[in-house]
């Protein structure tokens, strides 16, 4: 997991379902989870076109800012959650 193999994997899923063409699934996450392997936002995934269906529109940026928000919350929190689980 987050190493080179899985960058890779995630690259194609998002050049398969970007842009969205009636199929939003979860390049949200995806796109967001590849920031996070590779410590920059990729930067071939965040034209806003590949965003863009009809009048609705996802913010990429934002996305990888809530992912990151996401692992941060969990991380700081992993203690509380263990403890909780048992």
């Amino acid at each position: 997991m987050g190493n080179h193999d899985c960058a890779t994997y995630l690259r194609t899923y998002l050049n398969k379902y970007l842009p969205f063409q009636g199929r939003l699934y979860d390049q949200t996450w995806v796109l967001g989870t590849l920031a996070q392997i590779e410590r920059v936002s990729p930067a071939e995934f965040l034209d806003p076109v590949l965003w863009t269906e009809g009048y609705n529109a996802i913010d990429p940026m934002s996305e990888i800012r809530r992912f990151s928000d996401t692992i941060a919350f969990v991380k700081n929190n992993q203690m509380c959650l263990t403890q909780r689980a048992l």
